[in-house]
């Protein structure tokens, strides 16, 4: 199965806080922890990315004063 982008972001993120976990050097722990928040952002993106692709479409509803506002014609044209 291939997780996807939210997941694998998330994935990151846990790394990165692990990474700072273990890290002896403030620097080093204080780089992995900004690295963790941006993962994170980036996972809370994708799945807004995600629910939008599959959120429905609304249908777009022309008006015959529409059509002909837009240079078409409402009345069929002869062949």
């Amino acid at each position: 199965m291939v997780p996807n982008r939210a997941s694998e972001c998330r994935q990151r993120a846990d790394e990165c806080r692990r990474g700072a976990a273990q890290a002896a050097d403030d620097v080093l722990r204080v780089t992995y922890l900004d690295l963790a928040r941006r993962w994170r952002k980036m996972a809370h993106e994708a799945e807004s990315l995600e629910r939008k692709a599959m959120a429905p479409t609304k249908p777009i509803l022309r008006t015959t004063q529409q059509v002909s506002t837009f240079g078409g014609s409402a009345e069929p044209r002869p062949a």
